[in-house]
Order: C-alpha cells, then sequence, then structure tokens
C-alpha cells in the first residue's frame, strides 16, 4: 500500500520554459495565498523589479548561479547596505526554492 510518502508530488508545471516575469508572479500568487503582508508583498515587489532591470526576463531554467553572483555583486559595487543584500538574496532563494517544489526547475539554480 502506497502511503502518501511514498508517492510522486503532484507539482502545477513540468520542467518548461516559464520565464522569470512569469514564475514571479506565480510566487506573488503563492505569496498572497499564504496571507503575506501588503508590506512584504511590496518588498518583494522591489526586490523583483531589481533583480529584472539586471537579469532581463530570461527562461527559468536559463538562470544560472553565475548570473545571480555577477547580479548581488553589482548590488555592493552600487553600494547597497548588506542588509538590503541579504534580503534581495533571500527573496531571490525563496522564489528559486518555490520554482524547484512546484517542478518549474530540477534545482536552484544550476
Amino acid at each position: 500500500m502506497k502511503t502518501a510518502q511514498n508517492r510522486p508530488r503532484q507539482t502545477l508545471f513540468s520542467e518548461s520554459n516559464l520565464t522569470l516575469s512569469e514564475a514571479i508572479e506565480f510566487f506573488f500568487q503563492y505569496a498572497r495565498i499564504q496571507g503575506r503582508s501588503p508590506k512584504t508583498l511590496s518588498l518583494y515587489k522591489w526586490v523583483f523589479q531589481e533583480a529584472q532591470k539586471s537579469l532581463g526576463d530570461p527562461c527559468l531554467q536559463g538562470i544560472h548561479k553565475v548570473e545571480l553572483r555577477s547580479f548581488i555583486s553589482s548590488l555592493f559595487e552600487r553600494g547597497w547596505k548588506n542588509t538590503s543584500i541579504s534580503i534581495v538574496h533571500r527573496v531571490l532563494n525563496a522564489l528559486l526554492n518555490l520554482a524547484v517544489r512546484e517542478g518549474m526547475l530540477s534545482e536552484n539554480p544550476p
């Protein structure tokens, strides 16, 4: 008899060519359902706007650690404080972890 632990997890997506902006939209829907406050949603929006300025709107599977490191490095070069950079890192990591859980990505990120 199969238990819930033995069954493969059902996901909304198969690994696909979802773009960063599509994944962000899904993340916002998920965050709203989870009851995130308007202030938190506003913070997420700010982080994603900054990320898209640097990364553009690539396919999620096309984002690699080198691009993320370059983006984070650019924030240091622009004089951002460590606290702000840490927030950006955590929010992006949350997005990518959700993408893995929902089958948009096989891992965070290759």
